[in-house]
């Protein structure tokens, strides 16, 4: 899926989501779970697909697991539960996904609510459901979401990746108990013991639906579970030197700059095409009323992007949610990969960017930021801002808002077209007056804007 420059995405985002939808049932708010990533990113292995030691006569349908984890997703179903997936694999996984040869199980589980995400997984027997007919309670496992895959490199092309014989579990239980009198090694956590009972599932065609296969299964494991937050970012992991060539941006009401210094490719229509370096920085100046690029000079130190806005300071990144959808915000660097994927996130928290005139219309960026895993992020841009970024300052966005009139914010308020709905970026209502400086988002009948009030 093409992702398009983060200053327009918010926008089209926030438009979207501001049409009124229909409440979903528990099956599609099941189906919507993002489990890190889809298993379409493997290829189901086409039978008849043989190997040494593989093929639809004798697939690997039985898995003695090394290694296990667990995501909580929360109440999603409103109901005092908790919606698990639980991992349990003999080879390396990411993001929920095999990327080595072997077996892995996923079952999406509901059980009790946990206080907090991280919390052990709960013990108990939990039974596949089919969560078209069956209620969706704690003790259960959904069918909907539920696999078992034997992932190993296409036999024809090993270099293209893996592929697999992916059945849905449609029948069975796991039970799950924690017994720390025979742990067996040196680990810190609990000693989990994970055991299957009458798992049967079905390979089934994703051209025609049919089903290709059907078999009985087995997954078990005995160690360590271990906790991976699903909205969680995964960080730079060391010293970063910015690949920033470009420029694109907005200018907005309460000296807010949003200006995204990018080296990712691009399309005739501004979406992300080819992997790079994308680093957003949210710029706080004095506001004369309209853009005036010479206002950007001088020595920019971090600031809360929600609490404390003032002009001379950066917004500090953070990782938040923004209706459902996990993403960086304020002044922070996304790493894109060859697919088009948000492969690490730099946050910066710390540090200066030093912003000098270099003459009439030309500006030079130094970045010299920290992360809050201790990470360094440097780099410069030279270039011109007026050619580049975009005046806003009427609180309008890239469309306007047609007949339903402008949005603009001061000092402390709102000013916006009767009926809309004003939220921080907590995704709280506020009202329109007696605001803290900050972020808001202003929803009306056929748009959403972002405005900064001072």
């Amino acid at each position: 899926m093409k992702q398009i420059l983060p200053i327009l995405a918010t926008f089209v985002a926030l438009s979207a989501a501001a049409a009124p939808l229909a409440p979903k049932t528990p099956a599609e708010i099941l189906r919507d779970i993002d489990s890190y990533e889809p298993l379409s990113k493997i290829r189901l292995a086409s039978p008849p697909m043989a190997l040494p030691t593989r093929s639809l006569d004798d697939p690997q349908a039985d898995l003695d697991a090394t290694y296990a984890e667990y995501c909580n997703y929360g109440d999603l179903l409103g109901n005092g539960t908790n919606i698990y997936m639980l991992y349990l694999t003999n080879t390396e996984i990411s993001k929920g996904i095999p990327v080595a040869e072997g077996q892995m199980c996923r079952l999406e589980i509901i059980a009790e609510a946990a206080e907090n995400p991280s919390d052990p997984m709960p013990q108990g027997t939990y039974t596949c459901i089919d969560i078209e007919k069956d209620a969706p309670v704690a003790g259960t496992f959904v069918a909907i979401d539920s696999d078992f895959l034997d992932a190993f490199p296409d036999p024809d092309d090993p270099a293209s990746g893996l592929v697999a014989y992916i059945w849905k579990i449609n029948a069975g239980s796991v039970s799950i108990t924690i017994n720390n009198d025979i742990y067996e090694n040196t680990g810190t956590g609990d000693y989990y013991i994970i055991e299957s009972d009458g798992l049967h599932g079905d390979i089934i065609s994703s051209q025609t639906g049919e089903v290709l296969e059907s078999r009985d299964l087995s997954a078990s494991y005995r160690g360590e579970l271990f906790f991976n937050d699903p909205n969680a970012y995964t960080p730079l992991g060391g010293d970063v030197e910015l690949d920033i060539p470009d420029l694109s941006g907005r200018y907005m009401d309460g000296g807010g700059w949003t200006l995204t210094f990018y080296g990712v490719e691009l399309d005739d229509s501004g979406f992300i095409v080819g992997p790079g370096d994308l680093f957003n920085v949210e710029i706080i100046t004095d506001d004369p009323g309209f853009m005036d690029p010479d206002l950007l000079q001088g020595t920019f130190t971090p600031c809360d992007l929600f609490t404390a806005l003032t002009p001379g300071c950066f917004g500090q990144g953070k990782w938040m949610e923004y209706w459902g959808m996990w993403m960086s915000v304020g002044t922070s660097l996304n790493v894109y990969n060859e697919d088009i994927e948000i492969e690490r996130v730099g946050l910066a928290v710390e540090g200066e960017i030093v912003i000098t005139k270099v003459s009439d219309g030309i500006h030079h960026f130094d970045f010299d930021v920290t992360t809050p895993e201790g990470d360094r992020m440097t780099g410069s841009w030279e270039g011109s801002i007026s050619e580049n970024v975009a005046d806003y300052s009427s609180g309008v966005d890239e469309t306007g808002l047609g007949s339903n009139g402008a949005v603009k914010a001061g000092h402390g308020y709102i000013e916006a077209p009767e009926g809309a709905r004003v939220f921080n970026a907590a995704g709280v209502e506020t009202g329109t007056r007696d605001l803290a400086a900050g972020i808001y988002i202003v929803r009306t009948a056929d748009r959403a804007v972002k405005v900064v009030v001072k």
